[in-house]
């Protein structure tokens, strides 16, 4: 799938009881098939960002297009329909289920969507074995955390989606299991010229991102386009 483009204009979240906008972004733009860090403290808004951005939570004001599409301006059903066809999610918290192999797990929202046809199937196998998960049919709950999250990111991928999101991809990692997870994303969201956006807190992996976006009290408060180290 082609990687679209961002455009976040005159954006602003507020949530009731805060006296600030949670998030307040004037002018954001991301060029098609950038690799985006995104940092900043806790609190700094970088999970309503991703929510933004993403389509799961839409801004009391403003534009926020991908492309073509303005997906702030779109219904929740049609912002789910968008989501599902265009972005890859990559959460913290893996959200895999206990009980299903890493294989189903992967397959899951493409089988929810009636989507897993035979070739999909084949895709997750392919993605599970050239992560290094040579054993598909394993129970998730039996796998190591650095394997499951390399199987949040099968599953992110599956679909082949224009836009990948990731928020805190090597949290509770070690160090080693951390530079493997960061490298098998950014090599799969480059070989297949996907947008990616990582919400971070990891220095060495900020470092892999050509462009670094810093946010502070809901506010953008520094971008650059310097090349990645």
């Amino acid at each position: 799938m082609t990687a679209p483009a961002l455009h976040m204009s005159g954006v602003e979240v507020r949530f009731p009881g805060l006296g600030s906008p949670a998030l307040a972004v004037p002018d954001l733009r991301i060029a098609a098939g950038a690799m985006v860090a995104v940092a900043g403290p806790s609190g700094s808004g970088k999970s309503t960002l991703v929510n933004v951005l993403t389509g799961l939570e839409r801004p009391a004001r403003g534009t926020v297009r991908w492309g073509g599409t303005d997906i702030a301006a779109l219904s929740e059903g049609a912002r789910d329909r968008w989501r599902g066809a265009h972005v890859g999610l990559v959460m913290q918290d893996f959200h895999l289920f206990p009980g299903l192999s890493a294989l189903d797990n992967v397959l899951l929202p493409a089988r929810m969507a009636r989507a897993a046809d035979r070739a999909l199937v084949a895709r997750a196998a392919e993605l599970l074995a050239g992560m290094g998960l040579d054993r598909p049919r394993q129970r998730i709950e039996t796998l190591s955390r650095g394997e499951m999250q390399r199987v949040a990111i099968a599953r992110a991928l599956l679909r082949r989606p224009g836009i990948i999101v990731a928020d805190e991809p090597t949290a509770s990692l070690d160090a080693a299991t951390g530079e493997l997870i960061a490298g098998l994303l950014i090599g799969l969201a480059r070989d297949s010229g996907a947008t990616l956006i990582v919400v971070t807190h990891d220095p060495a992996l900020i470092q892999r991102l050509p462009r670094r976006i810093a946010l502070a009290r809901g506010s953008v408060v520094a971008a650059d386009l310097a090349e990645a180290a």
